[in-house]
């Protein structure tokens, strides 16, 4: 799931032009959902549109009738590029908000591999070559030098190689991984204050909580910088930024994992300013799935422990043919 937050400002005028573009998304998604959240205007209307490849929607007469700001949400069912787009009306305005981008990630599926012919048929005819040598200089020797040593060599050895590959898939895959869910997020809005010399600090507290992510999208002041400190109710976890400054329109993103209910605290540093920021926390649990292979466990020890045992004795009788074989080769020498 994507989840982006987006400060959207400026003004619209005739003067500025038609159009004021605010958000673009490129990239293939699906449920789309675009929300315009804590929107505000000098009381002036303008005109919310959406445009897709597919074409747009728009809202009209768009602006805060009271204190109280607009609020407005989009959703399509999917797109390639879409953008965000604000405008004039008839009358000069400016306008200040947020602009919320949610949606499912979809991947088109993959194409087959391609079939190595030729890797096939060389590998094909290099074995069957290399079995039929094989098996000749089995018969020619079988001939000269007559053994059951080698015949239970040939027999144990066999067994044991077999016992190897039936324990080979359990071992070679993990019996368990991780399964991620997912994600679950929670908005907990705009987040925005004046800090003073008399007021030079002001906090959030975010409660409901989880072992998870917490982000603050878009953060600008209109000033001086200031500090920005988060920090868990019930744990250790404290994190600090100094120096935070970041003029609008440009815009930052602060995130870090947290553990539970947190409390974010924004300082005055040198002079008075204005501050702004979305809060968004995210959570993804994560569970322990086991693996099919697992379940074979047992029965593949008792292959790797019966496959070694048999290879053993296949050796054992492998060392009684080549000493044979050295006894009748000095026979006939001598």
């Amino acid at each position: 799931m994507y989840r982006e937050v987006v400060p959207i400002s400026g003004t619209v005028s005739e003067t500025s032009g038609d159009w004021y573009h605010t958000f673009a998304v490129y990239g293939t998604a699906m449920d789309i959902t675009i929300e315009v959240q804590n929107f505000y205007t000098n009381s002036t209307p303008v005109t919310l549109i959406l445009a897709t490849e597919d074409g747009e929607t728009s809202e009209d007469n768009f602006f805060n009738q009271t204190a109280q700001p607009a609020a407005h949400v989009f959703q399509i069912d999917n797109a390639i590029q879409l953008v965000l787009a604000i405008r004039y009306a008839g009358n000069a305005s400016t306008f200040s908000g947020w602009a919320i981008y949610h949606g499912w990630d979809f991947f088109y599926p993959m194409m087959p591999p391609r079939l190595p012919v030729f890797e096939i048929i060389s590998l094909f005819f290099s074995g069957s070559f290399f079995l039929s040598i094989g098996l000749y200089r089995y018969r020619v020797q079988r001939r000269a030098h007559p053994s059951a040593d080698f015949a239970k060599a040939l027999i144990l050895c066999t067994l044991g190689f077999l016992f190897f590959g039936l324990c080979l898939p359990s071992f070679v895959r993990p019996h368990a991984y991780l399964y991620h869910d997912t994600p679950q997020f929670t908005d907990f809005g705009e987040f925005t204050n004046i800090l003073t010399l008399a007021q030079p600090s002001t906090n959030i507290t975010l409660l409901g909580l989880h072992e998870g992510m917490v982000e603050l999208r878009g953060f600008f002041v209109t000033a001086a910088s200031v500090t920005v400190h988060l920090y868990s109710l019930d744990g250790p976890m404290n994190y600090t930024w100094n120096f935070v400054n970041s003029q609008y329109p440009g815009y930052r993103t602060l995130h870090c994992e947290i553990t539970g209910d947190s409390v974010i605290e924004v300082l005055r540093e040198s002079a008075d300013t204005e501050f702004h920021c979305w809060v968004l926390a995210s959570h993804r649990n994560v569970e322990v799935h086991q693996h099919p292979a697992g379940n074979y466990a047992p029965l593949a020890i008792s292959f790797l422990v019966s496959g070694t045992s048999l290879l053993a004795g296949g050796l054992v009788y492998t060392r009684r043919f080549f000493e044979e074989s050295s006894k009748e080769l000095s026979t006939m020498r001598g």
